[in-house]
């Protein structure tokens, strides 16, 4: 991935501020995150799964808690069930079971066996805190929904072992110069154009020839990410 004291370079080859007469690479950094914001946005509604994040996780019986470590910027699925497909016995440590060596001062982790589960996931309803009616509710659940930033609950409450896939967006924190930028070597240019266009407008701010770039910008994205169209089979009369 880019560095983005390259991407700063380029931009400044792009405005002709090579020698950082104009402005600060402060300046250029706010412009690049606000840039990848937009970008990052445009593909998050075309094609979410380029930039999706997955979470899985077990919820123990009377659990309906989920909570999350980044705050999403869409929650793209969410998945579960209580219905256990298949079950076989795994070792934490298989080295530990034919190890000889004598406990004290042995370095090696403690030998474990756990049993890995697959379950039967299916899809949960998205919903809203005041769409819950009976939210003492106890079975499989089938809906979820968010309580504050980063926090999720599925109703019901889960009355056995229910495993869950969480798939989402997950907001991100502001690029530094240290930083590579988490962007395919296409949408590099995008970002290129944005800013570049963005800081060369800032002494004469015009909202209208900004939204054209924006515009162009999603344009191109869509086009670029935008599935065919599915297949259709039509019979005929006879």
């Amino acid at each position: 991935m880019t560095q983005i004291k390259d991407v700063v370079r380029k931009i400044r080859i792009a405005i002709h501020d090579e020698d950082c007469i104009n402005y600060d690479d402060r300046d250029v950094l706010n412009v690049i995150n606000a840039g990848l914001r937009v970008i990052r946005r445009t593909i998050a509604e075309i094609q979410p799964e380029l930039i999706m994040d997955t979470t899985a996780g077990i919820l123990k019986a009377g659990e309906d808690l989920i909570t999350l470590r980044h705050i999403p910027l869409k929650i793209i699925e969410l998945t579960a069930g209580d219905k256990v497909l298949s079950s076989t016995k795994d070792f934490a440590s298989k080295k530990v079971r034919s190890n000889f060596d004598k406990i004290f001062g042995n370095a090696t982790h403690i030998y474990s066996q756990y049993d890995a589960k697959i379950f039967d996931e299916k899809p949960l309803e998205e919903t809203t805190f005041h769409h819950i009616q009976n939210r003492s509710a106890v079975g499989r659940p089938r809906r979820f929904y968010r309580v504050g930033m980063k926090n999720l609950k599925v109703h019901p409450k889960p009355e056995k072992e229910t495993a869950y896939t969480l798939r989402t967006v997950d907001d991100i924190e502001e690029l530094k110069f240290h930083d590579s930028l988490p962007l395919m070597k296409e949408f590099e240019d995008f970002l290129i154009e944005y800013a570049s266009t963005r800081l060369a407008l800032s002494n004469e701010y015009d909202m209208q020839q900004e939204q054209q770039v924006l515009a162009n910008i999603h344009a191109q994205i869509t086009q670029i990410l935008m599935p065919p169209p599915a297949g259709v089979i039509v019979k005929g009369y006879w």
